[in-house]
């Protein structure tokens, strides 16, 4: 996650947030699923998807890299996620 983004939970909606100084997201439970496993920038987008594929075994590995490529392309554009090499 960007430096200045933060997850919080929301008590009122039982859902997670993505919030920063001057917007927020709703997250569904899988993007807070995966956005936790992003959590200290230690793993690698193909250990990402190792470990969702073994949560979610019923969907295909290129249907998972697919779908976290593209939330982790929406929060990137919103600047609430930094990817560092």
């Amino acid at each position: 996650m960007s430096g200045h983004a933060r997850l919080r939970y929301d008590r009122s909606s039982g859902r997670f947030l993505l919030l920063s100084p001057e917007r927020g997201i709703l997250l569904n439970r899988t993007a807070h699923e995966v956005l936790e496993l992003c959590a200290g920038g230690t793993r690698s987008l193909a250990q990402l998807i190792g470990e969702l594929h073994e949560r979610y075994p019923e969907v295909a590995t290129l249907e998972l890299e697919h779908d976290v490529c593209e939330l982790f392309d929406a929060l990137e554009r919103r600047a609430l996620v930094r990817f560092e090499p």
